[in-house]
């Protein structure tokens, strides 16, 4: 295990560095805009991987300000000074429409919607729609987490967060590059990784990931 303190903020100029990648032990990194998805199964460390991604994100552009969206009882909900939190789609109408006068000011704001199945078919799934074309846009960072199972339609919320083809699935099988992030994985076990380790697509490229422990209990 290796805590954020052990990461750098950035990789080059341009990229937020998110884990170390297992090829070279370097760090690696991400856009700092765009959609990126979160899967795993029970246990495999996503509300560390939430925490991790956001928490660099604001640390590689200081000033950025980050919200969280989902379960009052996760670790990811009070394990970072959000600008804001909504755990139920009434408040999360109403941060919502603060994120978008931060992207009107072009301030790029950070969003984590965490338990995403839970909100795709809620009130808050049109905003949260307007909210992804804006992020693909570069105009904010969304991270979208849920359980693998949440993420085998490819329809509505769910087909617009998965269309970029990125993200980390924690503890993968192989199946479930194809099923969630449209990339294909190499023959693997799920026996490979343990908690908060991952294979990150982006632009049809993979790469094994280790997220730092960020969470007590991530």
């Amino acid at each position: 295990l290796y805590g954020a303190a052990d990461l750098p903020d950035r990789v080059g100029t341009d990229l937020v560095a998110i884990g170390i990648a297992d090829i070279d032990l370097g760090p690696i990194g991400v856009e700092p805009s765009g959609t990126f998805v979160v899967a795993g199964p029970p246990g495999s460390g996503r509300s560390n991987a939430v925490v991790a991604i956001a928490s660099q994100a604001a640390r590689a552009r200081p000033g950025s300000r980050a919200f969280y969206i989902g379960n009052p009882r996760s670790a990811a909900a009070s394990a970072f000074a959000w600008s804001g939190t909504a755990t139920d789609a009434s408040a999360g109408m109403s941060l919502l429409s603060e994120v978008g006068e931060l992207m009107d000011a072009e301030q790029c704001p950070i969003v984590v919607l965490e338990g995403v199945g839970e909100y795709a078919s809620s009130m808050l799934e049109m905003s949260l729609s307007t909210l992804v074309r804006r992020a693909i846009r570069g105009e904010a960072l969304l991270i979208a987490e849920g359980e693998l199972s949440e993420w085998i339609t490819n329809f509505g919320l769910m087909g617009e967060l998965k269309a970029p083809r990125r993200g980390i699935v924690l503890q993968p099988e192989t199946i479930d590059g194809d099923v969630v992030l449209k990339t294909p994985f190499p023959r693997l076990g799920r026996g490979e990784f343990p908690a908060g380790r991952g294979i990150l697509a982006q632009r049809g490229k993979i790469a094994r990931v280790q997220f730092p422990h960020v969470l007590n209990d991530g």
